[in-house]
């Protein structure tokens, strides 16, 4: 491309380029609007993460406490910020650490309890959480399903450090917090007739009791002068001290917790368990072919059905039995089948050299006693077996054929 040819490209693009830009930079602006997005799981899992991010921003060193296990060992002039509810651990010992805690130079904002339920940690700083004055009479005995009567809108008020007047809404308070020491300097936040903030010092330390925390939550921390008035809370020392956060008490899964908890304990159990297996299963061989199965012979099947008889009382059955193979026995020599008891007690005398007496018996005993039944048996055994080794088995005559 030659040099006239770009100079002309360059006097036809020059005023082209300035036309864009005086449009863009005077007829055209970049505006931001903010629009809301969905919380995060974060968000989700924990309702005062933006108000520790918030302390985070602010320069503020905050800790968060996950289990009342915390509380034992809190840092020396820190800020504890201890939220409801909190009656399943706050034993007589906590307690005590608490306040002698506050004692020495501690900072406590604590949320009281709702009305109606026991609590330990304003008892010991003689402030009572009395009935809310919109409550009905009948309802002052138990925690209230319902809401009652919300103050009309926030609350303006002056607090120690700021500069200017706070708007804060403590709707909806379940509190009316009244101060039984008769403290001649303290601070008190009224909501129409509700006291719903009370601020004074014990020992060395600070003590901050709100009526309610919903003010500090991801939904709420962002209206009126909440999140100037969380700042406050934290004292003048808020960049220097370290703070406590404990907003809500984690209840994880069993296993989660065992493992967090106690995982060198699961671990040596582990150990324990599988040494004792180690030590009581067998230690066996290479595997042996199955043996084949047993057949049992027809004696043997016999025998137990005599056992099995003679259990149950069947001892004349099996006599019955024997006495009627020997008189088949007996008819095979020869005896008549017809003859009376007595003439075949001498015939099979004659043919087995027994005494007859004793062959008499034996076929005419009932086996109503045990020896009875020996005797019993015992000859007719006898008779069958001499009657069988007597001579061969005589053949039967055969019939003749027509």
């Amino acid at each position: 491309m030659s040099r006239k040819l770009l100079i002309r490209a360059a006097l036809v693009a020059t005023p082209l380029v300035a036309v864009i830009l005086y449009i863009a930079l005077n007829w055209y602006r970049v505006e931001y609007e903010p629009f809301r997005v969905g919380a995060g799981p974060a968000a989700l899992r924990d309702p005062f993460l933006a108000y520790a991010r918030l302390l985070e921003r602010l320069g503020a060193r905050p800790t968060v406490i996950r289990s009342p296990s915390g509380l034992e060992s809190l840092p020396y002039r820190a800020t504890l910020v201890l939220a409801a509810p909190r009656l399943a651990y706050m034993t007589p010992a906590h307690v005590k650490g608490i306040v002698d805690w506050v004692g020495r130079g501690g900072r406590l904002v604590v949320e009281s309890e709702r009305w109606g339920i026991s609590d330990p940690l304003l008892d010991a700083l003689g402030v009572e959480n009395v009935e809310p004055p919109q409550v009905k009479p009948g309802q002052a005995r138990r925690v209230p399903e319902a809401t009652p009567a919300e103050p009309a809108g926030p609350v303006s008020f002056a607090w120690p450090g700021a500069d200017r007047r706070l708007t804060v809404s403590f709707s909806p308070s379940l509190a009316d917090l009244h101060e039984r020491r008769d403290r001649a300097d303290y601070t008190a936040v009224r909501a129409g007739k509700q006291a719903v903030a009370l601020d004074f010092d014990e020992g060395e330390g600070h003590v901050t009791i709100l009526a309610s925390f919903r003010m500090f939550t991801n939904a709420r921390i962002g209206e009126h002068d909440h999140a100037t008035f969380a700042w406050l809370l934290m004292g003048p020392r808020a960049t220097e001290a370290p703070a406590m956060l404990f907003l809500r008490m984690d209840s994880p899964p069993l296993p989660e917790w065992i493992w967090r908890e106690a995982w060198t304990v699961v671990i040596a159990a582990c150990l324990l368990l599988a040494l004792w297996l180690a030590r009581i299963i067998p230690r066996f061989g290479p595997l042996a072919p199955d043996p084949p199965p047993r057949r049992r012979s027809l004696a043997e099947h016999i025998a137990a059905s005599g056992r099995f008889l003679w259990s149950r009382a069947e001892g004349a059955y099996l006599l019955h039995a024997l006495r009627e193979r020997a008189m088949r026995a007996a008819r095979r020599r020869g005896v008549p089948a017809s003859a009376p008891a007595s003439q075949a007690a001498a015939s099979i005398a004659q043919l087995t050299a027994l005494p007859e007496g004793a062959i008499r018996a034996a076929l005419a005993s009932t086996a109503d006693t045990d020896a009875q039944f020996t005797a019993a048996v015992s000859t007719l055994r006898d008779i069958e077996s001499r009657l069988a080794r007597r001579s061969p088995r005589l053949p039967r005559p055969r019939r003749a054929r027509s």
